[in-house]
């Protein structure tokens, strides 16, 4: 998981790159650059404005934490002596056999 310190770093730089490419395509159509130039520079400043549409809408606070999944108490498996056992302690739990260790 990513810090908060992260995070902002990541929108900073993502914003500093909208910058350049918004620079990078509005200046051929404000010095009026020749057609072929500005067609070139369309695809900069499309860029541009999707970056910074992308690096306003990143959140930069805490992610919120999820719960820990919860472990089942034994581990499911197909053992014979397991099965029994977990019949005994369903029919009487008082009298059911001892707990038997798995290698």
């Amino acid at each position: 998981m990513t810090t908060t310190p992260e995070r902002r770093a990541a929108a900073a730089a993502l914003g500093l790159l909208a910058a350049a490419l918004l620079a990078a395509g509005l200046l051929p159509w404000l010095t009026g650059g020749s057609l072929a130039v500005r067609l070139i520079a369309a695809p900069l400043l499309l860029l541009g404005v999707l970056a910074v549409v992308t690096a306003a809408k990143l959140p930069t606070g805490p992610l919120p934490r999820r719960p820990a999944p919860e472990r089942p108490a034994r581990p499911p498996h197909n053992c014979a002596a397991c099965a029994a056992r977990a019949a005994a302690e369903a029919a009487e739990p008082a009298a059911a056999a001892p707990a038997h260790q798995h290698d």
